[in-house]
């Protein structure tokens, strides 16, 4: 099982190896989602930690973010294992 934490609250959520990390950023940590197709970025959240135990940024993200390597949308995510430690302030 990988680790999902909040850095806002210090929350940690365990989340199955090489699954979405979508259901537990909207139900635990609070985050919005709009178009839920990388699109919109609406599930904006900052990697503070942990970004090698993610899947690699997508197309949608590069065109999104393509200057900020710790800025991913949440819709897009996947956790492959370990711990992840996200940022989902609005700045």
């Amino acid at each position: 099982m990988a680790k999902l934490v909040s850095v806002n609250t210090g929350h940690i959520v365990d989340v199955p190896d090489n699954s979405s990390i979508k259901g537990v950023c909207e139900d635990e940590f609070g985050v919005e989602f709009g178009c839920e197709n990388g699109v919109c970025a609406t599930c904006r959240i900052t990697v503070s930690q942990g970004n090698e135990n993610l899947n690699p940024k997508n197309e949608k993200e590069e065109e999104v973010f393509p200057e900020e390597p710790e800025t991913r949308l949440a819709c897009q995510c996947q956790i492959k294992e370990g711990v992840v430690m996200i940022d989902t302030s609005e700045d």
